[in-house]
């Protein structure tokens, strides 16, 4: 069961009570040595909380479900909690930890390259860090001109001293005794952010010597060999870290399996999909094998049990 963010719980009181320290970063996985992050004066932190608050309002009747790399539910929000995460995180809270002082950095250029804004929100003596991926300053007015009606005339403004930050909640963090929690509002800027796909793959990769030993199938030639496509390492990825099921799906035998999926999901599976007991892998079969190990029918054949519908 996904845990609700607290947050979301009494917005009317986090609201009042809770506070917030503005950070706005610089930020590129492949260029650590270059990346910075600027702390911000507080004089319009309750106006950025206000905005903030309008903007986690929307998920307030969200349900709060487990993260599906593969799908989205309507009227929902996803939470993981996976300790692969942290590494990534960490170099945020470095960043944070070691900001420059917006006072003691006047050239607005460093400002106008930020990319990332983090609010740290301090609720209910938790830390919540609301994360904003934005474009630069620097890219929004490249090219561009600003201006603005005077009575009859068009008025040229100069943005080149304008910088920005997002109210556009993307994820939030929250760290519990070292524990890492995200609740992810836009699903691809967090696979992209945490370069999750990367994760997913090396964590199916590792278990491909599991996968040789299903023995319903007929082969695992062809999963192997499209190991690092989407259509197959996400929905791996969703149980692969799960030794017990892994450990029913090592173990069913393959006329059990072959009874099952004739009797309970007739729709999607015939006899012409077995060659004897075994179920054939091919091109064509792939996805809803895919599927069928991943727990997306309604019913579970490994462990002989009713799935939530997808």
């Amino acid at each position: 069961m996904a845990r609700n963010l607290e947050l979301l719980n009494n917005i009317a009181m986090v609201s009042n009570e809770a506070r917030i320290n503005v950070y706005t970063a610089k930020y590129r996985k492949n260029s650590k040595d270059s990346n910075y992050c600027i702390s911000w004066p507080n004089n319009e932190n309750e106006y950025i909380k206000e905005l903030l608050i309008n903007d986690l309002k929307q998920y307030i009747k969200y349900k709060a479900v487990d993260f599906d790399p593969q799908n989205k539910k309507n009227d929902t929000y996803e939470v993981i909690c996976d300790q692969a995460l942290l590494s990534i995180w960490n170099s945020i809270m470095s960043l944070i930890e070691e900001h420059l002082d917006f006072k003691e950095n006047h050239e607005t250029e460093i400002l106008r390259n930020c990319n990332f804004d983090v609010y740290e929100m301090l609720y209910n003596n938790k830390k919540y860090y609301l994360c904003c991926k934005s474009q630069t300053a620097y890219n929004m007015f490249k090219h561009k001109w600003a201006f603005m009606k005077t009575n009859d005339e068009v008025k040229r403004v100069d943005t080149s001293e304008w910088f920005t930050l997002s109210d556009k909640i993307d994820f939030i963090v929250e760290l519990e005794c070292n524990t890492i929690t995200v609740y992810v509002f836009n699903k691809k800027l967090f696979i992209n952010f945490f370069d999750y796909y990367t994760y997913m793959k090396d964590l199916v990769r590792k278990k491909i010597p599991e996968i040789r030993k299903w023995s319903f199938l007929d082969s695992t030639d062809l999963i192997v060999d499209k190991i690092n496509q989407k259509n197959v390492f996400l929905p791996l990825g969703r149980v692969i870290d799960d030794a017990a099921y892994l450990e029913a799906v090592r173990k069913i035998k393959p006329q059990v399996l072959k009874q099952r999926l004739l009797n309970k999901c007739k729709q999607s599976f015939s006899e012409r999909d077995f060659d004897g007991n075994k179920l054939i892998v091919n091109i064509n079969s792939l996805s809803k094998i895919m599927k069928m190990i991943a727990k997306q029918y309604r019913y579970n054949v490994f462990t002989d049990t009713a799935e939530e519908s997808e």
